[in-house]
């Protein structure tokens, strides 16, 4: 399926202290008019890939900045204007914005809801702040039992940082409980976080992170979906590739992004970063923007780092996010996470996945109890 990640403004009412998009010279946002061509560029995208299966993923900045009628009016005009297409949609907020307009046009539009969320009220609070510098947490915890109590799933999204090695991992039971399936990030140096080298992670860390996190998982018969790790166990036990753009080779075919301004980028962190725009949404993808995706896949492909030919772990990473690698200036080495992924990879390959069998013969065991039980009642 093809994604687009659609930044419809770079404005945001936070101010995180890593914000991947740092200091904006300007804060834009897509016209009606403009948010309309850029989505009906999409959809021709699409069709001209024989792709009639399409998902509109709303980003920024903070993309419930956007009026939600705005939306809705641009949701309308595609859907009647490209009725063959199958449009799915989803957005990722930073979940202090949330209004009863929006919570219609998400219970509309059926929209998977992702909502940033860095850990219980003492991390989150330390890194996710608004623009008067107040905490977020107890908004946002608000926001997401409204979206639940309207029967609208929710994920969370954890970009993890130096803090969270003060972390006490009861939280992914909280998550549990509520059933919230959460996707967990490392934090790149990249805008404001450069200028925040306390919540830089120690090489490493990230890696240690969720091996630890796995342990805990299993040890407790945590019920909990948990991202990336069940995509790496995965992939380790049917000898696959793992779902998920850090891990796939052909990422550049499943999305692009049109950001604010109305340019073109592979995807939405190139956008974040400034670098290889591709084209408008005017003009389309120019003659240089298709040569740029070339070399993009091509990094995870035929000109993969000698390192990486070597990995015994390749098909689980293909070298890694290309979008860091472009930020150096280095096309033909590793990703910035390699040893870190190495080690989630390494173990989840061996003693990880060990104890997952263990966890599940200990499941199997106990469901067949509980039927037996329940026979012998009957």
């Amino acid at each position: 399926m093809l994604n687009l990640i659609l930044k419809g403004t770079n404005a945001c009412n936070l101010r995180c202290r890593y914000c991947s998009l740092g200091e904006k010279e300007q804060v834009r946002m897509l016209s009606k008019e403009d948010m309309l061509k850029a989505l009906s560029w999409f959809l021709e995208y699409a069709k001209g890939k024989n792709q009639r299966k399409v998902c509109i993923i709303l980003h920024g900045g903070e993309p419930f900045l956007v009026p939600a009628e705005q939306y809705r009016f641009c949701f309308q005009q595609i859907q009647k204007n490209y009725q063959e297409m199958e449009i799915y949609y989803s957005a990722q907020t930073n979940g202090s914005v949330l209004s009863e307009e929006y919570i219609n046009l998400i219970l509309d539009y059926k929209i998977r809801m992702g909502v940033s969320l860095d850990g219980d009220k003492s991390i989150h609070d330390r890194q996710r702040v608004d623009m008067h510098g107040e905490a977020t947490y107890e908004r946002i915890m608000d926001h997401i039992r409204i979206l639940k109590n309207n029967f609208i799933p929710v994920s969370v999204l954890m970009v993890i940082t130096r803090y969270h090695q003060e972390m006490n991992f009861r939280f992914f039971d909280f998550l549990a409980e509520e059933k919230i399936p959460i996707k967990v990030n490392p934090l790149y140096q990249v805008g404001e976080a450069k200028r925040n080298m306390d919540l830089v992670l120690p090489d490493g860390y990230y890696g240690q992170f969720l091996i630890d996190l796995f342990d805990y998982v299993v040890r407790n018969k945590i019920d909990l979906h948990v991202s990336p790790l069940e995509e790496l166990l995965y992939a380790i036990l049917y000898k696959d590739s793992p779902r998920g753009c850090n891990f796939c080779a052909s990422c550049i075919d499943s999305f692009i992004c049109v950001n604010q301004d109305g340019n073109i980028y592979p995807c939405g962190r190139f956008s974040d970063l400034g670098t290889a725009k591709i084209g408008n949404i005017y003009t389309g993808i120019s003659a240089e923007g298709n040569h740029m995706i070339r070399e993009i896949k091509s990094r995870r492909s035929e000109k993969l780092a000698p390192k990486c030919i070597a990995c015994k772990f390749l098909r689980l990473c293909y070298s890694g996010c290309s979008a860091y690698i472009f930020r150096r200036g280095g096309q033909n080495e590793p990703g910035e996470l390699c040893k870190d992924y190495y080690m989630i990879f390494e173990y989840l390959s061996g003693q990880g996945l060990e104890k997952y069998k263990q966890y599940l013969r200990k499941r199997k065991s106990e469901i067949q109890k509980k039927l037996a039980g329940v026979k012998n009642g009957l």
